[in-house]
């Protein structure tokens, strides 16, 4: 680490810790007894930090100031960082600011142009300290860590020394990660047409295809098909593709349907597709087929794996008839056994979603689900005689493990304010619900009858007092006091 030219005070600051139980293995589910809904690494991960600088005691700024070598040489040449210095990740990351050098510190402040060194090291296990060596001792640790993850930010800050006599690092407000939910469409990258698009598609008729669907049938897998601004009817992909916008969501490549008999706007039945930066908008068109989605996945008998819709707009989708049900996005696995796994909904704004006699989804799942994040998507103005924001179901018992829902705002005219539902096929100990702004959850029966509840936590539920804003089983504490700010 070296300031530049300003001799300065310096503080480091960890925050933001994730402690993530991830998926389960057969010998993690025979010993951790809280499943899915916590992690266990952050208890029993060790970490230890030091000045690495061997004998000169600190930011003395010496001509030869440190080893930089990451070995300990002892409490007495080089001074531990952290408070408890052994301590687990639980004590010692998350929210923690350490001070590098302050007005107190012994070294003085860290003087420019000079390189200095902190030292880490960490223990799965049980970690020991003589005062001169520090050992790890890893058979203390069980099955209960298998798949689990630990995350944290690490921020350092520095002010010149000069003319602060009173600095501390206690006083620096580093202001962890604020949370933000909903889609941003404006974050949307538009690729360059040149350099990242394999084809171009512009009703125009300047570029190489006028139509979306004649340039799939055209394109080798892994092309990239771009969309200039205009007007497409619906298509459906059968190899694996990006098909991406060329301006912002809103006001990009519009995607309409050819007919009112049409049950989707676009169709995946291919692994490894990205559908982004589009506009599917059914606007002035009551549909009468069968089904209605803006984007449907639907398994080509196989298991449908890294399939991910993001930016784009999705709405006025408006179902009559005795049969269809509508949804913004849909996977539909036909009773047949396949998953959906390693793809993501994200950033999407889904709005103006109805059925009059079926139900009315702004994300639907039904079947078995792996890996799939639900996140930073906007839904609002969602009816049908049932339905919800989102909905995890299944024909028939469904597996569901690393299904996340988080970060996604869900207020606005929802069905019976049914923000989230994980309805009774599914199995809601893979399914997390956390970080989002919600009006109300609903949670059938679940198919494991000794499943634990289904975690809903850190949610804003939509006033100050959640407990009555939901049905089944389902663990909302500790939940948000305020909404979160929106992207």
């Amino acid at each position: 680490m070296t300031v530049e030219d300003n001799d300065a005070w310096a503080c480091v600051h960890i925050g933001n810790m994730q402690d993530d139980d991830n998926t389960q293995t057969e010998p993690e589910s025979l010993v951790d007894p809280d499943g899915l809904l916590s992690g266990e690494l952050a208890e029993n991960l060790y970490f230890t930090s030091w000045v690495d600088q061997g004998e000169t005691l600190g930011w003395q700024g010496l001509s030869d100031p440190g080893e930089g070598d990451n070995i300990w040489q002892g409490q007495a040449l080089e001074p531990l960082m952290f408070s408890n210095e052994q301590g687990p990740a639980s004590d010692v990351l998350g929210g923690k600011t350490y001070t590098l050098a302050d007005p107190s510190s012994i070294g003085g402040p860290i003087q420019g142009n000079v390189t200095n060194y902190i030292g880490l090291q960490w223990c799965l296990g049980e970690m020991t300290n003589d005062g001169s060596t520090i050992t790890c001792d890893g058979s203390t640790v069980g099955n209960e860590v298998q798949t689990d993850s630990l995350f944290a930010d690490m921020t350092f800050y520095v002010e010149q020394a000069r003319n602060n006599p009173d600095f501390a690092c206690e006083n620096v407000d580093f202001g962890d990660e604020e949370i933000l939910v909903g889609a941003s469409l404006g974050g949307y990258d538009i690729p360059d047409a040149e350099t990242e698009c394999t084809v171009v598609v512009d009703d125009s008729g300047t570029e190489d295809f006028t139509s979306i669907q004649a340039a799939i049938d055209a394109s080798l897998p892994n092309d990239t098909i771009c969309v200039a601004d205009g007007v497409y009817n619906e298509f459906s992909v059968d190899q694996p593709l990006t098909i991406a916008g060329l301006v912002n969501p809103e006001t990009s490549a519009t995607v309409v349907p050819s007919a009112a008999s049409v049950n989707y706007l676009a169709n995946v039945v291919s692994s490894d597709v990205t559908i982004t930066g589009l506009h599917l908008d059914g606007d002035g068109t009551t549909f009468t087929g069968n089904q209605l989605a803006g984007v449907h996945i639907a398994n080509n008998g196989a298991d449908m794996d890294n399939i991910h819709i993001t930016y784009n707009l999705i709405e006025n989708l408006d179902v009559s008839g005795t049969n269809p049900s509508s949804k913004g996005i849909q996977w539909h696995d036909d009773n047949s056994g396949f998953s959906l796994t390693n793809s993501s909904f994200t950033d999407n704004v889904i709005r103006g979603i109805s059925s009059t006699n079926k139900g009315g989804y702004g994300i639907q799942t039904v079947g078995d689900t792996d890996g799939l994040m639900i996140a930073y998507n906007t839904i609002s103005d969602v009816t049908g005689a049932w339905g919800a924001g989102v909905a995890i179901d299944g024909l028939s018992v469904a597996s569901n493990t690393a299904t996340n829902i988080m970060r996604n705002h869900i207020m606005d005219s929802i069905w019976f304010d049914v923000s989230v539902q994980v309805e009774h096929n599914a199995d809601q100990t893979g399914v997390f619900v956390n970080e989002n702004n919600i009006e109300f959850l609903v949670h059938g029966s679940g198919t494991p009858a000794s499943a634990p509840d289904v975690d809903a936590t850190d949610n804003w539920w939509g006033d100050a007092d959640p407990s009555d804003d939901f049905t089944g089983p389902v663990n909302y504490t500790p939940f948000a006091l305020s909404a979160y700010n929106l992207n």
